[in-house]
């Protein structure tokens, strides 16, 4: 299961839920078919979408007493609802993949990615300490999901690295 969406107020008095959506792909919505909210499956009636924010009329939320429980709770899609092209990948995918350089020297081993408005940062251990590093283009040579290996520039890792 992957995090998608978290739940931030009823909308209106049909029980429509306002979402702060984790992916604003609109195909990914639009083929989405069920989600989880606290371990309850729903089946997805309708998306749409205003400004910033995902708007889904949920099965068995017709009014707002039975949505305002959910408020706050993250809604969870099976991964196999997400198809990704070749060049995407999932974060979580990045979790215990290995860091090399362009060389292929071991530069370490990533333990998690955070996410940020702005920027991922990702966090690796090297020699038993855990060092982090913004996710960006210029210090990312490339990602290799299917190999487990993040492949960077290490003179560019070094200025940013913390």
């Amino acid at each position: 299961m992957i995090e998608i969406a978290k739940v931030l107020k009823p909308q209106g008095l049909q029980g429509e839920i306002k979402v702060e959506c984790f992916t604003h792909d609109l195909d990914f919505w639009r083929s989405l078919k069920n989600v989880v909210i606290l371990n309850e499956n729903f089946e997805v009636k309708s998306v749409r979408f205003y400004k910033d924010f995902g708007y889904l009329t949920l099965s068995k939320m017709d009014t707002i007493e039975k949505v305002e429980k959910f408020r706050n709770k993250i809604i969870f899609a099976d991964e196999k609802n997400l198809q990704t092209d070749d060049d995407e990948f999932l974060i979580g995918d990045l979790e215990s993949c290995e860091m090399v350089d362009e060389n292929g020297k071991f530069v370490g081993v990533i333990e998690s990615v955070e996410k940020y408005p702005t920027v991922d940062i990702i966090n690796y251990m090297v020699g038993g300490a855990r060092r982090s590093f913004p996710f960006l283009k210029k210090v990312i040579k490339k990602v290799d999901i299917k190999n487990k290996k993040l492949i960077v520039f290490k003179e560019r890792l070094d200025e940013v690295a913390i």
